[in-house]
């Protein structure tokens, strides 16, 4: 447990247009998190749905952090409309991969 409580393992993904922001908010977040595992979800909230999901440490979260001045979405965005049995099926795969928290940035 750390400081800001029981953020173990957390789940991190972009959605909707890719914009400057996406990766410097996504770079700004993995600086801040200590003590935790952080998992990427790739292609937005599809990637939740069709558990799309990557451990984001090492040479990937290095990735990452080159991308903070570079517009667009390094985990992959995208615009999908989720339906309302996608939720049964999201909360599914975080249990799955033991994930408490969920962010996600973007919008649109």
């Amino acid at each position: 447990m750390n400081e800001r409580g029981n953020l173990k393992n957390i789940a991190i993904g972009q959605a909707g247009g890719p914009t400057s922001v996406l990766n410097a908010s996504l770079v700004g977040f993995l600086n801040t998190i200590e003590d935790s595992k952080v998992y990427g979800v790739i292609s937005g909230f599809q990637g939740l749905v069709e558990s799309n999901l990557f451990l984001l440490e090492g040479k990937l979260a290095l990735k990452a952090k080159e991308y903070k001045r570079i517009p667009g979405a390094y985990l992959g965005s995208g615009k999908y409309q989720l339906e309302k049995n996608d939720f049964h099926t999201i909360i599914k795969n975080l249990k799955k991969h033991e994930i408490h928290t969920l962010v996600f940035s973007g919008g649109n």
